[in-house]
Parts: structure tokens; sequence; C-alpha cells
């Protein structure tokens, strides 16, 4: 082959001929349908000899891929490979170990799952766009919970607690990294069951636990304990009642004030009428000792929630000067106030006033 070139060099300069340079345009690669997951040989990954990309690790780490072998299981490598041209991928957002195990199971159809490597594994698979392996991990993921051993409830805290917490652990970290819902819809479905079972209070019984730090937990917390307990308030409620019993002193926390305006308290008197009666004679009692928004907010909470379960026939308050403190009332006395339109708006613009 040397030598024809070296030949063909050498008439084209005795010649002197010119050179023609002739353009062929390459179609654009096409990655043919496979039914995926399929097995291409684990032993071609990381492979010298026909790996034409090449994957950035953590740590200036490498690996080789065949973008034949990874295209065809992602629109985001056939998009990079195929219409940008890229010969590199940019993994290092990601463990090198997560790594390997997401292009193994690329590479041989198979995944490993652990409660360990779950998250990232699911992460890798939504950010690649690997539907199958997105499905797997709903599988896994719906399989635990399917596995748990209710009958070992005796065992809570070192069994069905970490188990369930694992749970929601994860579903709260997919929402919140990745945008998806999936894994909270599962969750939130096994979480209901429990709680319309004879095996309520482990449900309730999680819900305390899981909030233990209270003022410290997150809202997207507080709203997943919401949804999951369902008519089942009464954890909830007792949280609220243990986190407003210094409200005069303290004010509402930013988390008790949350767990107030999400929770009916209308129906929460059905499930644990003495907790909602302490609730409102804390609040009643307390609000003439708050100021600004949080007085505000507990006179039109109260208002709203008790003007549908009382009627409004029994005998009024006057509030004889706005400048004039309120005395601490009584629960059964001030719901009149709370329920006459005219008294109600004499409390609300005192508590703009302070």
């Amino acid at each position: 082959m040397f030598l024809k070139l070296n030949q063909l060099n050498n008439n084209m300069t005795t010649n002197q001929s010119k050179l023609t340079v002739i353009k062929v345009s390459c179609p654009r690669m096409v990655v043919s349908k496979i039914d995926l997951p399929a097995d291409f040989g684990i032993e071609n990954l990381d492979c010298p000899v026909h790996g034409n990309i090449e994957i950035n690790l953590m740590d200036n780490q490498k690996m080789k891929a065949n973008s034949m072998i990874l295209g065809p299981h992602s629109p985001v490598f056939q998009n990079m490979f195929f219409n940008l041209g890229l010969t590199t991928v940019d993994a290092d957002d990601f463990s090198p170990d997560i790594v390997r195990v997401f292009l193994s199971s690329l590479y041989s159809g198979r995944v490993e799952f652990t409660k360990e490597n779950f998250r990232e594994l699911n992460k890798i698979s939504t950010v690649f766009k690997v539907e199958w392996f997105t499905r797997k991990c709903m599988t896994f993921y719906d399989d635990i919970i399917d596995d748990w051993e209710l009958e070992s409830h005796d065992d809570f805290d070192s069994y069905l607690y970490p188990l369930m917490s694992w749970m929601i652990d994860e579903a709260l970290h997919a929402n919140v990294a990745i945008k998806d819902l999936q894994l909270q819809e599962i969750a939130l479905q096994k979480f209901l069951n429990i709680s319309h079972s004879h095996y309520a209070n482990l449900a309730t019984g999680f819900v305390l636990h899981y909030l233990d730090d209270f003022s410290g937990a997150s809202l997207d917390k507080l709203d997943i304990m919401i949804k999951m307990s369902g008519e089942n308030v009464s954890s909830l409620v007792s949280i609220v009642r243990t986190s407003i019993s210094e409200i005069g002193e303290k004010g509402l926390s930013p988390n008790s004030r949350y767990l107030l305006e999400h929770i009916d308290l209308v129906k929460c008197r059905t499930v644990a009428p003495e907790l909602c009666d302490e609730i409102f004679d804390i609040l009643t009692e307390g609000i003439d000792k708050l100021t600004g928004p949080d007085a505000n907010f507990v006179a039109q909470l109260l208002r709203s929630s008790l003007k549908s379960s009382f009627s409004s026939n029994s005998k009024k308050i006057k509030v004889s000067s706005k400048n004039r403190r309120l005395k601490t009332p009584k629960y059964e006395v001030f719901l009149n106030v709370l329920l006459d339109d005219k008294c109600f708006r004499e409390v609300y613009d005192r508590g703009c006033e302070l």
C-alpha cells in the first residue's frame, strides 16, 4: 500500500497533474432499534480497541466505551455522539463506582441494586434518560416496600423504622433532585394502605418518629407527612399541640404555621377531639399575646376552622375599644367573637395595629 501511494505521488509530480479534491458527505449514523436491555458483552466495556468514547470520571479517572453500544440505550447519548459528534462524556457528577455500575448494566443488560446505590443509579438513569433502567429502579423500590414484614412491628426501631425512613428519604430526594414524583406516589399509596389497616398505629408511630426534629424539618418533609397521614392526622395534631405550647412567648414557628395551614382542623376533631380542643384553647388564650401577622393568622385560622362547626346564635362579646387589650378569653366564649363578622373585624384590625 505504501509503494502504490509513492508511485501515485511520483506520477502526479511527473505529469504535473492537478489533484481534484472530492468532498463526500457521510450520512448521519442511525442507531437501529434493539430490544433492550440486551447483553452486548461486559468484556467489551473499557476496551482500548473499539472504545471510541472517553468517559471522564471524578479524580481525573477515565473509561472507554463504544458509541454503538451506549447509543441505543439513551436519546441523550444518541444526540451527543451522532448529532453533535462528541467523543467524550463528562460523568464527574457521580462517583466512579456508580458510573461503572451504570455502564456495566448498559453493556450486560443486568442491574445489581442495593439500598446504598439506588439513589445515584436512579439519578444517573434519569439524567441520561435510560427508560428500561429507570423502570428497573421503580421495580426495585416497589419490591422493597412489598417485602415489608409488618408482623415484625415489635422490632419497629431496628427494622421497620429504618426501612420506612429510607423509603421516604429516597422519595423526597427524587422529588427535589430530579423532579420525579414516581417514588413519592408509590410510597404514598403504600403508607395510606397501612394507615387504613389494623397496622395504623405503625403509621402514626412512624410520623412521630420521623418528625422528631420538628423545628429542623424541611417543608418538603412536612408536606409528604401530611399527604401520607391522610385522614389519620392524630400524630400531626399531637406535634402541633407540642410545638405551640409556648405560642404566647415565642410566637408561631414557620413549621407550626405550615402544619396549621395545611391540616384540616375541622376534620381532625373527629379523629382527635381532645387534642384539637387543646390546640384551640392554646390558640385562643395566646392570641392576645401575639402581634402582627401571627395574631392575624391565628384569628383567621380559628374563624375559618370553627365557623363551619358551630352556630353563631350564641351570646356575643363586644370589643368596646380598639385601644384596650382583650383579656385572655375562654375557648367556649371566644368562639362567639370568631363567629361574629363585626367583632372579628375589630380583632383583626387591632392585630394589624400591633
